[in-house]
């Protein structure tokens, strides 16, 4: 799949269906994408950083999906602990990038269930814990600016 990039934008696609999703296609999609991070990280990073901000868009839409949370952390990770602080930059320079931040946040207003509320403390939780480093500023930057 990861060497065929018109397969790789099948499975995203997925992303762009209306929400909610549906929970047995969703589980599935989760488990093949991480998969496929878990075997092939550096080509899934890869692909993922020549999207434009509509990918990280179909992923907040999606938060309240099970495994959601847990796949976009799975996706901020890294191939190997010496390229850990690297590599981690460089995906959420791309997550941020694309206003990940902001989205989340928008999402939290009465109009969105206490559910995607959850999940997005969750996820906004595990970012500040991940990347709670003087050095890496583009977290505060993103939190300050939503």
């Amino acid at each position: 799949i990861v060497e065929n990039k018109k397969h790789l934008k099948l499975l995203f696609d997925f992303l762009t269906q209306p929400s909610p999703l549906p929970p047995s296609l969703s589980l599935y999609f989760v488990r093949v994408l991480q998969t496929l991070y878990n075997k092939r990280p550096q080509e899934v990073t890869d692909y993922i950083q020549k999207q434009d901000g509509t990918l990280a868009y179909n992923f907040v839409r999606h938060i309240e999906t099970f495994g959601m949370n847990e796949l976009i952390l799975t996706l901020l990770g890294t191939m190997d602990e010496e390229d850990r602080l690297q590599n981690n930059c460089c995906m959420a320079q791309w997550w941020m990038g694309h206003n990940f931040v902001s989205q989340l946040f928008e999402r939290l207003t009465p109009e969105y269930s206490p559910d995607i509320h959850i999940n997005i403390i969750r996820m906004l939780c595990e970012l500040v814990r991940r990347f709670h480093n003087p050095n890496i500023t583009i977290l505060a930057d993103n939190l300050m600016a939503a």
